[in-house]
């Protein structure tokens, strides 16, 4: 009976060191893809890839055009439009938590899983860009900085399916390496900054990780882990706000901008995005693709696309197909196939 029972906790030891092995499952990598949509404005189709830059790092690149329908943008004339991006990133494997947050860069803090841009709450002047710049976004609530990067400060609406008490999947990742849900827990409740840390994260089975919410700072509010600095523009450290670095949030929200525009605690009104509306805003401003098709219906769209990749040659060039889980998956299997050796060999013992 002793020996069974120590089999059966290597066994679970040997489940609970596959769970926590990387940041990101396999079923969260295989997330990172981009619809086939060619993006009017620029003439081309986004693609995201992720691959084994190192047995420490994921590499992430994309060009960050988006895999929907954008614009228009109620911006100055002389305003970029969308322009193609050259993004490579470094994501730990096993991002740990550092010992204190630290603050948000400006540019891209994250990487939603079509491949686009996602901002930090701030505008340029330190505002809450989400109420500052509304006006500016378009039908998924994205827009292009001054320098063309499409990318989001709130929920990407158009990325991910809000559906009531249903727990939300994987909407991006973080530049320190943990990923980025949806706005509704695993238990199908609907979770508000109040229910999170200053980081605006929680631990779910042990494993940290963001989620988007209808009130600020929505997204990010700091950074939980260590960020390479390769990934912050222009060398800018996350700790130094005199060159551009965001300071820490201390309350909820530190905007001299009016915040009772935006969706409060109340039950009845905290579902502001449902699925069917978002849906039927995409439809009713998408546009004819070159082939002559439209895009009807981009959550079916997308897990069509996730099913099709599942089956796919991990080695494939094809930039939507992630290609980087081929030793993850190895070192994995080893785990589990030495435990599992471990506790026959005690069962047999006995």
């Amino acid at each position: 009976m002793v020996c069974l029972q120590y089999s059966m906790a290597l066994v679970g030891l040997s489940l609970m060191m596959l769970s926590y092995a990387i940041a990101l499952s396999p079923d969260e990598l295989r997330s990172f893809m981009a619809r086939t949509y060619i993006e009017d404005t620029v003439g081309y189709q986004g693609f995201v890839r992720i691959s084994n830059h190192s047995a420490a790092m994921f590499q992430i690149s994309a060009n960050g055009i988006p895999d929907h329908v954008t614009g228009p943008f109620n911006l100055p004339e002389d305003s970029d439009d969308v322009l193609v991006q050259n993004f490579e990133y470094y994501i730990p494997k096993n991002p740990a938590v550092a010992d204190n947050p630290t603050d948000l860069n400006m540019g891209p803090i994250g990487l939603a899983i079509n491949g686009v841009a996602i901002f930090s709450p701030y505008s340029a002047q330190g505002t809450d860009a989400v109420i500052t710049e509304e006006r500016t976004f378009d039908a998924c609530d994205g827009h292009p900085s001054p320098r063309g990067t499409y990318h989001y400060h709130g929920s990407p609406i158009c990325v991910f399916e809000d559906v009531e008490g249903v727990p939300s999947s994987i909407v991006g990742v973080a530049m320190d390496g943990f990923p980025i849900y949806g706005p509704t827990d695993e238990n199908g409740n609907r979770l508000f900054s109040e229910d999170l840390d200053d980081c605006h994260g929680r631990y779910v089975n042990g494993r940290y990780r963001y989620h988007i919410t209808d009130d600020f700072p929505y997204i990010l509010g700091c950074y939980k882990g260590e960020v390479d600095e390769r990934n912050l523009p222009q060398g800018m450290g996350p700790n130094r706000p005199d060159q551009g670095g965001i300071p820490v949030p201390t309350g909820r929200p530190p905007m001299t901008s009016p915040t009772e525009t935006r969706v409060t605690r109340p039950t009845e009104t905290s579902v502001t995005r449902p699925t069917e509306t978002s849906v039927t805003r995409h439809t009713e401003t998408s546009v004819t693709r070159p082939t002559g098709t439209r895009m009807t219906n981009p959550m079916e769209t997308r897990r069509q696309i996730m099913s099709t990749s599942q089956t796919s040659n991990a080695g494939s060039n094809d930039p939507l197909v992630f290609s980087g889980n081929s030793s993850t998956s190895s070192a994995q299997s080893a785990i589990l196939l030495v435990t599992s050796c471990l506790a026959i060999v005690l069962s047999c013992t006995c």
